[in-house]
């Protein structure tokens, strides 16, 4: 059986490294961790969340049924569509709709690869976003989640939450 705790770490972590190299491309400022007890800097509120959920294969069987969230602040979302397209947007409209969508594609795709040499084979899955007014963003209080906030010297903030149920959890 395979230790769901250190997979879900690995996830976290490989999947931040893969997001701040990321962000990093299009906003042209280092991202790093932020302390989980940094009150001031903590993302609380979104104003969009992208998100993905998949069954996670290892030792020949489904094991697991992993989400990762991606909440943003929106001055981070108009930064970082910005340096994506090319644009300057000072406001959310319809042209970047999807911005947040494809960063997380592009952060979980970078790290297929690892993740199968880990052992581990993720099912297909397609994200879906959350957006409007600022909301707050939500911590998956379960025995097996993990969340980390980047932040850079800008002021932007994006934070990665990965939370794993055991798939018998679901029935």
């Amino acid at each position: 059986m395979v230790d769901k705790n250190k997979i879900v770490n690995q996830f976290a972590i490989s999947l931040k490294e893969s997001l701040a190299s990321l962000l990093k491309n299009y906003v042209d400022k280092e991202f790093t961790e932020e302390s989980s007890h940094n009150q001031n800097t903590e993302l609380k509120k979104s104003f969009y969340t992208a998100c993905m959920s998949f069954n996670c294969t290892a030792d020949e069987k489904v094991d697991l049924n992993i989400g990762i969230f991606l909440h943003w602040e929106l001055k981070t979302y108009l930064d970082v569509s910005s340096g994506m397209l090319g644009e300057k947007y000072t406001t959310y409209s319809d042209e970047i709709d999807d911005v947040g969508l494809e960063i997380l594609n592009m952060t979980v795709g970078l790290k297929k690869q690892y993740f199968s040499d880990i052992g581990l084979k993720l099912g297909d899955t397609l994200p879906i976003k959350i957006s409007g007014n600022e909301y707050a963003t939500s911590t998956y209080k379960c025995a097996l989640s993990k969340d980390i906030t980047l932040v850079n010297n800008n002021g932007n903030k994006v934070k990665i939450v990965v939370y794993c149920f055991p798939t018998e959890s679901l029935y």
